[in-house]
């Protein structure tokens, strides 16, 4: 594994209102962080990232917050190899939170539905497939699973296709 470089973000917000709590929590979220330790996270350092970052860090001085910035790389291969291994843990989890509506589509997909219920099935299709698209947006080292699930979606995409043109 190459050297790798990590934005760091310390931040501390006020308790209240809670909602700001709950806004950069899932902030982090969307952009793929870990935490490290409370009020600390790291995301890798590619792509444009580091904007998204700063603008998070923005946000936090809005909200009454302080936040510091740190760009490093990992003193370690061992770190580098843990940290790469936490965000694809990560990944994997969110990734198999949406396995079991995969599940359930890709059965109805396979037992065919009624003409009536293909538009219902196209809906959740693209539904998992939008949700899928944007864990795959953070997965910036990929998870083996994320793989596994493209393929599946692929699949049933190409299955409803069939029962929407009646073959």
């Amino acid at each position: 594994m190459t050297s790798i470089n990590w934005i760091v973000l310390v931040y501390k917000i006020p308790s209240e209102p809670t909602k700001y709590r709950a806004t950069v929590w899932r902030e982090i979220k969307r952009l793929g962080g870990i935490y490290l330790q409370n009020s600390v996270c790291i995301f890798p350092d590619i792509d444009d990232v580091a904007l998204n970052v700063s603008s998070l860090a923005n946000q936090i001085r809005n909200m009454g917050g302080t936040e510091y910035l740190f760009f490093t790389t990992s003193p370690t291969q061992a770190q580098a190899t843990e940290l790469v291994s936490q965000f694809q843990s990560s990944r994997t989890e969110e990734y198999q939170a949406l396995l079991l509506e995969i599940d359930e589509l890709e059965q109805q997909s396979e037992e065919g539905a009624q003409l009536a219920n293909i538009s219902g099935l196209n809906d959740e299709f693209r539904r998992l497939k939008k949700q899928v698209a944007l864990v795959k947006a953070r997965d910036y080292f990929a998870a083996p699973l994320g793989t596994a699930i493209a393929t599946r979606l692929q699949k049933i995409g190409t299955q409803i296709l069939r029962m929407s043109k009646g073959t």
